[in-house]
């Protein structure tokens, strides 16, 4: 462990400290500078709007990647304990569907139990309810921008075997999911629709422009693939989907993002669309959020 910035084991869930930022170097080194996650001002330098809390994963090694960016980039995610924005934890996953599955199980029930209708969390200063993002980071080596994940696909084909040798063919991720909400499997013969998607609700379109607007090539993408990121994604929309109709008030967002090669582009670009990105999906999920985006 490097003075700093926090190395995370692999599968586990840690709270990372507060009162630091992290940037990057040369190469993928973590060093300490100035980037950090900052909640976009409002009157008077509050945040506009509800505080919203983020929860965080990348991916480890897998097969024909070596080195993984987002282990990088997640490992070295700072904050400066910002009231109004800030990281609630921050996880470095096994490319494995098994590990997938449980790690979103349980963070659906941590969401739950800490920002349900129900729960009594210490509230904040502006007595508005938090928002919760889910961000889900992983590479695409043949990428050369950022992708912003809108969709995710019931359908596992992976390419090649998952780190615990699992490698599905065409198979839904979930059984049960017909084509749209009010259809089950019986209408397609009694097998679930590898067609069916689901979509995040966060504003992709303005999430993207924003980032643009600050330099980043960045893209809205309508496909994650069918590996174990897709996977990822699909389980995690599902599982904040059955939380927010479990908890009426719990406000809940996921989204997946692809990031290319340290090669494609470097380390320390990265991580300032990593601080930007941050500020972005604040700003669309208290737009979501926000009594007119419901009227």
């Amino acid at each position: 462990k490097r003075r700093g910035f926090a190395l995370l084991s692999v599968g586990r869930s840690v709270d990372l400290p507060e009162g630091f930022a992290v940037g990057f170097g040369s190469g993928s080194r973590a060093v300490m500078g100035d980037i950090a996650l900052e909640a976009s001002p409002g009157v008077g330098g509050a945040p506009a709007g509800p505080p919203v809390r983020f929860f965080v994963t990348g991916f480890g090694t897998f097969p024909g990647v070596p080195a993984n960016p987002t282990e990088v980039l997640v490992n070295a995610l700072g904050e400066k304990g910002h009231a109004a924005q800030r990281l609630e934890e921050c996880s470095v996953l096994r490319v494995s569907a098994k590990v997938v599955r449980d790690h979103v199980a349980g963070l659906k029930a941590r969401v739950l139990s800490t920002y349900g209708a129900s729960a009594s969390p210490a509230p904040p200063q502006n007595g508005e309810k938090a928002l919760v993002v889910v961000v889900h980071f992983g590479v695409d080596v043949c990428a050369t921008s950022f992708k912003i994940e809108s969709r995710a696909f019931n359908e596992a084909h992976f390419r090649l075997p998952d780190v615990d040798g699992f490698q599905p063919q065409h198979a839904p991720i979930d059984e049960e999911k017909g084509r749209g909400e009010e259809e089950g499997p019986e209408a397609f013969g009694g097998k679930a629709d590898l067609a069916a998607c689901l979509r995040t609700d966060l504003p992709c379109d303005r999430v993207v422009a924003g980032l643009r607007a600050k330099g980043h090539n960045v893209v809205v993408s309508l496909d994650a693939g069918r590996y174990v990121c897709n996977y990822t994604y699909y389980w995690s929309l599902r599982a904040l989907q059955e939380a927010r109709e479990a908890r009426e008030g719990c406000r809940v967002f996921s989204v997946f993002v692809h990031v290319p090669s340290f090669h494609a582009i470097g380390a320390e670009d990265q991580t300032r669309f990593v601080a930007d990105l941050f500020d972005q999906l604040a700003e669309g999920a208290r737009a979501v959020a926000s009594p007119a985006a419901k009227a």
